[in-house]
C-alpha cells in the first residue's frame, strides 16, 4: 500500500524502506523521549491506563492525501522541542 501510493517519489527502490524505516524510528524516539519527559506523567498514565487492557501499541502507518508531495523528498522534520514535550504524544512525523 504505502509502495503504491509513494513510488514516484523513489526512483531509486533500495532507499524505499530505510526511509520508511527511518521515520519509524524517528517517530519512536520521539514517542520514547514524551513518555520519559516527566512534565508528561499525567498524560503518560492515562496513557498506560488505557492500555492495560490492550497490552500493546499499534503504531498504524498511512499517507495522507492532504500532505504536500514536495515534502516526500525532503527531511525528516521535527516539531521544536516546546512542541515534543507538550501534553501530547507525536501523532506525525513527515517522510523523507
Amino acid at each position: 500500500m504505502l509502495w503504491t501510493t509513494l513510488h514516484s517519489y523513489y526512483p531509486d527502490q533500495a532507499t524505499f524502506i530505510p526511509n520508511v524505516a527511518s521515520v519509524i524510528t524517528t517517530w519512536c524516539n520521539a514517542f520514547t523521549t514524551w513518555l520519559e519527559d516527566d512534565s508528561n506523567e499525567e498524560a503518560v498514565e492515562r496513557l498506560l491506563d488505557a492500555l492495560k487492557g490492550v497490552g500493546s501499541l499499534k503504531l498504524a502507518i498511512e499517507v495522507l492525501s492532504h500532505i504536500n508531495p514536495n515534502h516526500m523528498t525532503k527531511h525528516i522534520t521535527k516539531p521544536p522541542l516546546s512542541d515534543r514535550t507538550h501534553q501530547h504524544p507525536p501523532n506525525h512525523i513527515l517522510a523523507p
